[in-house]
């Protein structure tokens, strides 16, 4: 809901020993990294402290309330929040639910559910403020005055109070729900709601910018393990640690964020030892970099999944049972074989497996079935079948769908289905046909920043913004109100749960295809990384300890 990019390799024309040297020198340069490039080591090895981390994109702002495509994965590096994800392990999936404190101390949920009573570690901003509840407070107000997105959340996912939070003292505050959700703390574990220094801040606000946006759009006021030493946009930032930050940390002292756009860029830098962690190759790179000594792929367990989305405005696609017959002629082992390389997994379910509670075996299994899918379009009225355009865009769900819609389209052949592929070069354009709802049918992304059962059953119900394909079912809606006011665990958020997963399988607000591990690659000589997998990027401040 809140929304890899193209190659911009030039290496294919260099051959040998020199392809190596222009690598390094074309995308390196700006890091101060030439000199290791082609060694073994790489920048990341024990004998050094300075970690190098390529992603597809840094953005223009480090504003987390003016959205980029590079915004998340920026501030999450810098790791400003009250709290982060649990993470035990790779294969163990992250959630809501299991937070440890990272600017917060101690927290504490009122008997009456209204509030929450969090005290804060006595930590000091890298311009030397200390954190305090007013810094919170500030944080807050600035989120939900400025991204209509905080609003959203803070609202319609939480239910944060018209003041959502009351200063106690210096270091201690309560955050005012007009309901609980199992969101209320999670969001403070993502970007959307960093914690930022106020103090500093507000000494470049000005009256046309009460706030100080423009400052903070190239600066980083901010309080967790590392500080801004450099933000050069669309290139690379540069990070030091924060000497305010007095909590546990690993042995990495710099930290450098390059854009590197290509997948096999990427990939080659990370097998030179050039760089120390790559999340953009194909799923075909992260295959064949797994046969490579010098680097670890880590494809942990899935946030998110990739979806068939039917325009319900559509009449044919209106019908469930075409809904059905569809899903039912997709082959989605062989979907993961080819376009993911065998790394994803076949979705069985519209909940991810870490979703489903106990004693959901009532739950029907999607299946592949060509004989029984042709019946169902028969039944439906259209024993001919029918013409079906399918959109899609390689920055939504990523570079597999170019196979991924080929594979879609000749497996509906089967039934009868005359796919046209619509391919949307721009991803503007995509984003926008998307949220217009003008398409007949689409490939799509389901997953978010927030590793969350509630948030993710909310992408789909009638009540979202995300949903522009149609579908009004007011009963699914109060299925997912029931999730959000229920306890995880409880009976009758389990309940819920259950008979979300038995309307999918039967009705198909969308169609999900495969499970998509929390996938990235690094030199395989990091260490702790179990212990630093984030939703968006890991926390580097974790690593080598």
């Amino acid at each position: 809901m809140m929304p890899k990019i193209g190659n911009l390799s030039p290496l294919g024309r260099i051959r040998g020993r020199s392809r190596t040297a222009a690598a390094c020198l074309s995308l390196l340069a700006g890091a101060g990294l030439v000199a290791g490039c082609g060694s073994s080591g790489g920048s990341g090895s024990p004998a050094s402290s300075t970690f190098v981390a390529a992603i597809p994109a840094l953005p223009p702002t480090l504003d987390p309330t003016s959205f980029s495509g590079g915004t998340r994965p920026a501030m999450s590096f810098l790791d400003s929040f009250l709290f982060d994800f649990e993470s035990t392990s790779c294969t163990t999936s992250l959630s809501g639910d299991k937070l440890v404190g990272n600017l917060a101390k101690s927290w504490t949920q009122s008997p009456d559910k209204k509030s929450y009573d969090i005290v804060l570690n006595d930590y000091k901003s890298s311009y030397g403020n200390p954190l305090t509840a007013q810094d919170v407070k500030w944080s807050v107000d600035y989120a939900i005055a400025n991204s209509p997105i905080s609003k959203y959340l803070a609202s319609a996912d939480a239910h944060f109070s018209k003041t959502p939070v009351t200063v106690v003292s210096d270091h201690e505050f309560k955050l005012n729900v007009d309901q609980a959700t199992p969101d209320d703390l999670a969001l403070f574990a993502i970007p959307t709601f960093t914690i930022f220094d106020s103090t500093e801040i507000k000494k470049h606000a000005t009256q046309d910018d009460p706030w100080g946006k423009k400052w903070v759009a190239q600066n980083a006021a901010v309080f967790g393990p590392w500080k801004l030493d450099s933000f050069d946009p669309g290139n690379q930032m540069t990070l030091s640690a924060n000497e305010g930050y007095t909590g546990s940390r690993g042995k990495v002292a710099k930290l450098i964020v390059k854009q590197v756009a290509g997948a096999s860029d990427q990939s080659q830098l990370l097998q030179q030892g050039s760089i120390n962690y790559a999340n953009a190759p194909t799923w075909t790179q992260y295959k064949d970099l797994m046969s490579n000594s010098k680097v670890k792929v880590y494809p942990c367990a899935p946030l998110s999944r990739d979806v068939l989305i039917l325009n319900f405005n559509d009449k044919a696609l209106g019908n469930v049972k075409v809904r059905q017959a569809i899903s039912m002629a997709i082959n989605r082992d062989e979907l993961n074989k080819s376009a993911y390389a065998g790394l994803a997994t076949p979705s069985t379910t519209a909940l991810l497996p870490s979703e489903m509670p106990p004693n959901s075996d009532s739950v029907p299994k999607y299946t592949y079935n060509v004989s029984a899918a042709k019946q169902l379009l028969a039944e439906a009225g259209f024993p001919n079948g029918l013409d079906l355009t399918l959109s899609y865009n390689e920055n939504q769900p990523g570079s597999q769908v170019t196979q991924s819609s080929i594979l879609i389209q000749n497996q509906l052949k089967q039934i009868g289905i005359n796919v046209k592929l619509n391919h949307v070069a721009n991803g503007n354009d995509f984003n926008s046909q998307f949220q217009e709802g003008k398409y007949q049918s689409i490939l799509y992304y389901s997953g978010a920043a927030l590793p969350s059962t509630y948030f993710d059953v909310s992408l789909e119900s009638p009540d979202s913004p995300n949903v522009s394909w149609g579908f009004k079912d007011q009963q699914f809606s109060a299925l997912v109100h029931t999730v959000g006011a229920s306890e995880p665990g409880s009976p009758e958020y389990n309940e819920a749960l259950v008979k979300i997963a038995q309307y999918n399988a039967t009705q198909f607000p969308w169609i999900p295809l495969v499970d998509t591990p929390n996938i990235f690659a690094m030199n395989s000589n990091a260490g702790n990384v179990d212990q630093a997998v984030g939703p968006i990027t890991p926390r580097i401040s974790n690593l080598n300890k």
